[in-house]
């Protein structure tokens, strides 16, 4: 009698997935990458992996859009309004979305605005519109106040000139497609297809469409399987029906390995019986990783490795088990293993959240959060915070959810679960704008979260310590955070104050400088607009929305327009890694 090879161990599925990451450990993403690029049109981008950095051409939004139906107006005029108290303000007239301003509002004014329309100059809120009552004879009621940059998406709110959009080796899903889109790029260079070939075992198999006699059954599998890959994009070989042979088998996979696949499917033969070849072959033309799962259906499963880098995967023969491993293993792997799948496989994690999550009462809120750290260790990032945010939200690996009814939101450092859909990669937090980013993205090969702050060290405290961790801030921040780190490049700057004309009245003021005294915005009637980003300053006081702004150095550019620019103060920002 034959010699049968018995299972030796079972692996529930989590242990199997890490085992083979493991042993492949980047590998096909990087055979994948290594066979070179052409130019592809975004829409055509399933299946592949785009082979560049891509940044930002431009900032978005790049003008002050509404976000809300309502009255653009100046903070300052409706300061103090209610319902039972309205401010009459004249009504100057509507913005239509696509439409540009044709003139700036002036004092005791309102423009009407559609959401995602042009808020005029002038304005620095907007108030929605089930607190405005009219127009009527040329004046409308506002019934609520406004601070400064409420109702408006502010300019680089989502994604500043330059910022990282995709790193090299990022599958080509719909998120990254419309990211992209949102910028106005059409065009990426991106690698070819996954390849898979697919084949299935056995001598009783017969193709659909064939007579199959008293005692031969119709081949299943491999049609579901090969529909499964190609609605991923997936270029797929069809290698059809191998019969119980070793010899037969090993031609296959030897096929497969010389015409370039990346991935190796086999249904049937996977078990422990006298004619269960596939296990046998695999032995000498690769390695077996695993072989067995301790899942029903689905244990007789194999992973593992043909030639030197291929992934080889032996499924059940049984239909419903080769479709349960399919879903609840091959697919998940693949996805781990950073090849294109979507939807995107989830997976529940817990995470220290790093600033208070927006609580919206009545309704069930999702937030993306960016995770950084290790699976032992990780810190969650809101990203893409509002709905408009959509070149950021690439940036997301999981979802939070505060629930409808919530009264008192997660704070900073909470733990939240988190429902993950990407793997967490080696990250840089720039908790300020710096040109160290594009260092940390074409140098380190990290990928760059955007999340200035006034307080880094707030936010340094509260990750993790593991070295895929780097963090880019004023060394100031990163010494009163009390950490471990060590430097990887330094770079000193000016803080200007960049003036359009005369005094200071409004003034947009980059978040890391909001707590700079600055002699010249110490007036109790002067107005501060907060910027998000460096360029969002920079945008407002260039288009006329505010006076005066102050941001680093570095980040001004050519300015041609008789602004001044006076120093401030001085930093030196690091890119460091932590631990």
């Amino acid at each position: 009698m034959a010699s049968r090879s018995l299972f030796k161990r079972l692996y529930d599925p989590p242990e199997a997935l890490e085992l083979v990451s493991k042993r492949i450990n980047g590998g096909l993403v990087s055979r994948i990458l290594a066979d070179g690029s052409i130019p592809v049109n975004i829409e055509d981008l399933a299946g592949r992996l785009i082979a560049e950095n891509i940044y930002s051409p431009r900032p978005l939004p790049w003008y002050p859009r509404s976000l809300v139906d309502g009255c653009a107006v100046r903070s300052v005029d409706v300061s103090g309004a209610f319902e039972d108290r309205p401010v009459e303000l004249r009504y100057a007239g509507r913005v239509r979305i696509g439409e540009r301003p044709v003139r700036g509002l002036e004092r005791g004014e309102c423009w009407e605005v559609d959401t995602g329309g042009w808020v005029p100059w002038g304005a620095d809120a907007v108030v929605p519109i089930e607190y405005v009552k009219g127009p009527s004879n040329g004046y409308v009621k506002i019934e609520r106040g406004a601070t400064p940059g409420s109702g408006i998406a502010l300019p680089a709110s989502d994604v500043a000139t330059g910022d990282q959009i995709v790193t090299r080796g990022t599958p080509g899903d719909p998120i990254i497609v419309a990211a992209l889109a949102s910028i106005g790029i059409r065009r990426v260079k991106a690698t070819r297809k996954v390849k898979v070939s697919v084949f299935s075992t056995g001598d009783e198999l017969v193709e659909p469409g064939i007579d199959p006699g008293e005692v031969k059954i119709f081949d299943s599998n491999r049609f579901q399987i090969i529909v499964k890959l190609r609605s991923l994009g997936y270029d797929v070989v069809d290698l059809g029906i191998i019969g119980d042979d070793i010899e037969e088998v090993e031609d296959a996979i030897i096929r497969a390995v010389g015409e370039g696949s990346d991935i190796i499917i086999a249904s049937g033969g996977t078990s422990a019986g006298i004619d269960d070849v596939v296990y046998r072959a695999l032995q000498r033309r690769g390695e077996i990783v695993v072989h067995g799962l301790r899942i029903k259906p689905g244990k007789p499963t194999i992973l593992g490795i043909a030639g030197v880098d291929r992934l080889f995967i032996g499924l059940p023969g049984n239909p419903r088990s080769a479709e349960n491993v399919m879903d609840r293993v091959v697919i998940p792997l693949i996805s781990r293993l950073g090849l294109p799948v979507y939807p995107p496989q989830q997976a529940r994690v817990k995470a220290r959240v790093t600033s208070q999550l927006p609580v919206e009462r009545g309704r069930h809120t999702l937030i993306p959060v960016a995770l950084v750290g290790s699976e032992e260790d990780l810190a969650a990032f809101i990203v893409a915070k509002d709905s408009y945010m959509i070149a950021s939200y690439p940036k997301a690996d999981g979802l939070t959810v505060v629930e409808a009814g919530t009264h008192t939101p997660p704070q900073a450092g909470s733990i939240i679960d988190v429902t993950v859909f990407k793997p967490v990669k080696p990250t840089a937090i720039a908790l300020t704008d710096s040109i160290l980013s594009r260092h940390a993205s074409e140098e380190i090969h990290v990928k760059v979260l955007y999340i200035p702050t006034s307080t880094p060290e707030d936010v340094i405290k509260l990750l993790p310590e593991t070295s895929n961790v780097y963090v880019i801030a004023s060394i100031e921040g990163l010494e009163a955070a009390g950490i471990n780190y060590s430097v990887i490049r330094r770079h000193k700057r000016d803080i200007i104050l960049l003036k359009r004309r005369g005094n200071c009245s409004k003034t947009a003021v980059f978040t890391p400088y909001s707590n700079i005294a600055i002699g010249e915005l110490r007036d109790v009637n002067h107005l501060i607009v907060p910027a998000p980003r460096a360029e969002t300053a920079l945008i407002l006081v260039k288009q006329g929305y505010v006076d005066c702004a102050v941001l680093p150095s570095d980040l001004i550019g050519g300015i041609n327009d008789g602004m001044d620019k006076i120093k401030v103060g001085e930093e030196e920002v690091v890119l460091a890694r932590l631990g």
